[in-house]
C-alpha cells in the first residue's frame, strides 16, 4: 500500500508539471505538495517496517553518508539550480537550466533520489525500502519520461539540442568531464 502511494505521488508532482505549463497556480501548489508529501510519508512508512535486512556497520556508516550527500545534491539539483526561481514561483517562469548538475544528466535529481533510496535502506536496515525504492525509482524514470516528451520540449528553447548534447539519468564520460571543467556553476 505504502509503494502505490508513493506512485500516486509521483503522479500528482506530474499533474504539478503540467498545472504549471497551464499557469494554474492554486492547484499546481495543492498537486505538489500533496504529491511530495504522499512521497515523503510513504517512505517514512516502509522505513520504519520491521524487515530482515541486516548490514554491518561499515554499510551502516556508508548509508548515513550517502544520504547526506545524495540528499543535499536533491536539494541542491531540484531545488536551488532550477526551482525556487522559477518552477516553484508563483507564476512559472520557463527558462531551461544546462549548467552545474544539469550539465551532468538532464534529471540529476533521478540519480539522487535513487541513492536517497538506497542509503535509507542501509540506515534502517530495511529491504522493504529497497524494493519500494526500486519501484519509485522506475516510476521517476517513467515521469521524466513523460516530462520531456510533453512539457519540456514544449516550454523550453531548445530542448531538442540539450536532449542532443546530455544524457538523460546516468551521466557519460563526456558530461562528467564537461560538468568538472565548467568554471562558473549556477549563476545567482
Amino acid at each position: 500500500m505504502w509503494i502505490l502511494l508513493g506512485v500516486i505521488g509521483f503522479v500528482f508532482m506530474f499533474v504539478f508539471d503540467i498545472l504549471s505549463m497551464k499557469q494554474k497556480v492554486v492547484l499546481k501548489y495543492l498537486f505538489g505538495i500533496f504529491g511530495l508529501v504522499l512521497l515523503i510519508f510513504s517512505i517514512i512508512q516502509i522505513s520504519f517496517t520491521k524487515s530482515d535486512l541486516n548490514v554491518s556497520l561499515s554499510l551502516l556508516i556508508i548509508g548515513y553518508i550517502l544520504f547526506a550527500l545524495s540528499m543535499s545534491l536533491l536539494i541542491y539539483s531540484v531545488f536551488y539550480e532550477v526551482g525556487f526561481k522559477q518552477t516553484y514561483k508563483k507564476q512559472s517562469e520557463f527558462e531551461l537550466v544546462t549548467n552545474g548538475t544539469y550539465r551532468l544528466t538532464r534529471h540529476p535529481g533521478v540519480m539522487w533520489l535513487f541513492i536517497v533510496f538506497l542509503s535509507i535502506s542501509l540506515m534502517f536496515q530495511n529491504y522493504y525500502m529497497l524494493v519500494a525504492g526500486g519501484v519509485w525509482t522506475f516510476t521517476n524514470c517513467v515521469y521524466v519520461c513523460m516530462q520531456e516528451k510533453y512539457i519540456f520540449v514544449k516550454v523550453f528553447n531548445g530542448y531538442k539540442e540539450y536532449q542532443n548534447t546530455t544524457p538523460m539519468i546516468l551521466p557519460n564520460i563526456t558530461s562528467i568531464k564537461k560538468t568538472l571543467q565548467e568554471k562558473n556553476w549556477r549563476k545567482l
